[in-house]
């Protein structure tokens, strides 16, 4: 029977845990014996036994499952579209085993091969990813990560450029007159309401920030390339790790007026 990552995950968890009674435990096996049942405990208790090394490298094994875990329970996440998680998220896993196995390969050369392995499983999950359109469009009309997610070394520069693309082939497509015609309206930002309490950073949050050397900021415009331009710029439009990339297109009227991407996420990842 196989065992898979998530079930030696939560035995290693469990046993960091109990590590104090654990040691304790199999430390005073012998104490209070004599004979044969002596010997016999002083067996087991070197076959049990975990030095402080074997304590290191249980964690970092965790260390190294933990994102797994993390991007898993986001995947698994209700009422929310998944679809724009996809990219960051699996090159998120792919950037932390390769970081984790370079670390580890001198000392943990097994631990570090196993790693690299996990980072080039998640490589061809990515390539897969990106054999169609829909994945690449759903992150790139998630507000915090856009084009400039995919402006930098992680990425072949091949995926930036196609992912503008696609937004021009989206304008173009799903081009309407503006709703509301009011003189130099262009829209208002969205931000997300604050509780006085500071967020904990999620793994999205984790992901998005994976980006790097973003692009050259586009100059203001209203409408065409030019709003896809605006997009593509270096200037977020929310927060880091905002996560709400449906209502954003509902409230915000300041980027692609003619609202292409709220036709998108109708029509395409909310079915609407």
């Amino acid at each position: 029977m196989k065992v898979r990552w998530n079930t030696t995950l939560a035995e290693l968890e469990r046993a960091q845990q109990l590590q104090s009674a654990f040691d304790a435990f199999v430390s005073d096996l012998p104490k209070g014996l004599t004979g044969k049942a002596k010997r016999v405990a002083q067996s087991r208790k070197k076959k049990w036994e975990m030095s402080s090394g074997d304590w290191k490298f249980t964690a970092k094994l965790v260390q190294a499952l933990e994102v797994l875990k993390l991007c898993t329970l986001e995947f698994s996440t209700k009422s929310v579209p998944t679809i724009t998680k996809v990219l960051p998220l699996y090159k998120l896993v792919e950037v932390t085993l390769n970081e984790l196995g370079e670390k580890y390969a001198e000392d943990e050369p097994g631990l570090s091969a196993a790693l690299l392995a996990g980072a080039t499983v998640a490589t061809k999950y990515i390539f897969n990813a990106l054999f169609g359109d829909y994945v690449l469009l759903g992150a790139v009309l998630h507000p915090a990560m856009r084009v400039a997610f995919f402006a930098n070394d992680q990425w072949d520069p091949s995926v930036a450029i196609r992912a503008r693309q696609l937004l021009l082939n989206i304008v173009k497509k799903y081009a309407q007159a503006r709703q509301d015609n009011s003189p130099g309206r262009v829209g208002t930002d969205f931000a997300p309401k604050s509780s006085g309490e500071t967020p904990q950073l999620s793994i999205f949050a984790m992901a998005t920030a994976l980006k790097t050397n973003p692009a050259p900021a586009a100059p203001r415009a209203v409408n065409g390339k030019d709003e896809v331009e605006l997009y593509c710029g270096n200037i977020s439009p929310v927060a880091q790790g905002f996560d709400d990339p449906l209502t954003w297109w509902k409230v915000s009227r300041l980027l692609f007026n003619l609202n292409a991407g709220l036709i998108f996420y109708n029509r395409t990842i909310w079915g609407r």
